[in-house]
């Protein structure tokens, strides 16, 4: 049997070995390349977002009653929430082969359900301490009952639990997304009182406020990219070529998106990473 020297058994293990590793080297490299190439970043813009207290609180309205002529089937003649003058006809009572025409007592904003406290100034609403109930009208009305309410003026007026959001003289109420104002009238240790013009219909029994509390800088994101650590939760970004978790306070801007206000209060070329799955805290990053 022919044998190769010992010096050449060494090399060529020499090269196998560095073969293999070179192999490695080169997979590991292009795995790399891939992960990286995978890494999806973004440099969102900053938005000033308006920022709302949830405030315990009712509304309620100078009105009085209408009664009903009789127990009977309502026939509505008059859209809810419409504002009528006086003597004019805004309903039919049927019983038993009988029709009741219903006129209105006086004119105002005529609402159809009536509330368990009718009140005729401001005064008598802020001695009240109980809770407001309103009940929608039904179909059948029973006898000797509530037929509906009217409204003397389109104002609503709030009680709101104080709190550090109701100093100021005039606040916003956000209706449907959109800021109302609302003015002081009266405040005291427990509660304040505020006014509000029309949109009464968005305030039957309300018994939360959304009251503006300032704004937030922060930026947009989908909600895909938010991470917690086990205890908090933030997000990925990208500085000084490090990529840091930082945490954020967000608020729902729809179902999909939120705006998210780092902690540390840095917005200055916010780079957050799109894929948090696949990078690490403190892991060097190039792009």
């Amino acid at each position: 049997m022919k044998r190769f020297p010992v010096a050449r058994l060494l090399f060529n293990l020499v090269i196998i070995i560095s073969s293999i590793f070179l192999v490695i080297s080169s997979y590991q490299q292009f795995h790399g390349f891939l992960r990286v190439s995978a890494i999806k970043v973004t440099n969102e813009k900053e938005i000033n977002y308006p920022v709302c207290q949830s405030i315990a609180g009712e509304a309620f309205f100078i009105s009085y009653p209408v009664e009903s002529p009789s127990a009977g089937v309502v026939e509505k003649l008059v859209e809810n929430y419409t504002f009528v003058n006086k003597d004019e006809l805004i309903c039919r009572i049927k019983s038993n082969g009988h029709t009741y025409d219903v006129f209105a007592p006086d004119s105002g904003l005529l609402l159809w359900g009536t509330f368990n406290k009718y009140f005729s100034s401001l005064d008598k609403i802020i001695s009240f301490k109980k809770d407001i109930e309103f009940s929608n009208t039904p179909n059948r009305i029973g006898e000797n009952s509530t037929l509906c309410s009217i409204l003397n003026n389109d104002f609503t007026f709030v009680r709101m639990k104080n709190s550090e959001a109701l100093k100021s003289s005039a606040i916003n109420v956000y209706v449907n997304g959109n800021p109302v104002s609302a003015k002081k009238v009266l405040s005291s240790n427990e509660y304040a009182f505020f006014k509000i013009s029309e949109l009464v219909k968005y305030f039957i029994n309300k018994n939360e406020f959304s009251v503006f509390e300032g704004f937030k800088r922060g930026v947009v994101l989908n909600k895909g990219v938010l991470v917690s650590n086990g205890k908090e939760q933030g997000v990925f970004i990208v500085r000084h070529n490090v990529i840091k978790f930082v945490t954020v306070k967000t608020y729902n801007l729809n179902e999909n998106e939120v705006v998210a206000v780092p902690d540390d209060g840095n917005l200055d070329s916010l780079i957050v990473i799109l894929t948090p799955h696949l990078v690490k805290d403190g892991e060097v990053f190039n792009e």
